[in-house]
């Protein structure tokens, strides 16, 4: 094998010994290897900084449509209580109204009343008076 190449690869650097003629064609390929691997290298970086940044945009995403969604629930539920606060406060309103027209009712009966009977007192006292004058 007369174009067999050895090599060696130290600290210092790669070492390539074989036939002078096989030299130059040794390293071109040597050198098309390494800026594969290179490359490839790159590549397989740079695809990672894409996925990287995928995951992030779509955690940011799902993150955004999350927070959305509770802020969403929570206008739902003030809502809500700010609903029942105000049937709450109606309640309260009718049931006020309606002892306040019992009060006022009860009051209008015994002012009644008291005049009914002091219109009967007075009328007796009238018949009484005449009924002496004759």
């Amino acid at each position: 094998s007369k174009f067999a190449v050895e090599y060696n690869i130290s600290r210092m650097g790669l070492e390539l010994r074989g036939p002078s003629v096989a030299m130059p064609e040794a390293k071109g390929e040597l050198q098309q290897l390494i800026g594969f691997y290179k490359e490839g290298q790159k590549q397989e970086q740079q695809k990672k900084a894409e996925l990287d940044q995928e995951v992030v945009a779509r955690l940011a995403a799902e993150r955004h449509r999350q927070e959305a969604e509770e802020w969403a629930a929570w206008e739902a539920a003030v809502l809500y209580w700010q609903q029942e606060q105000m049937a709450m406060t109606a309640v309260y309103m009718q049931a006020m109204y309606q002892q306040q027209m019992m009060a006022q009712q009860q009051a209008y009966a015994q002012q009644v009343a008291m005049h009914s009977g002091y219109a009967a007192q007075q009328q007796q006292q009238q018949q009484q008076a005449y009924a002496a004058q004759q």
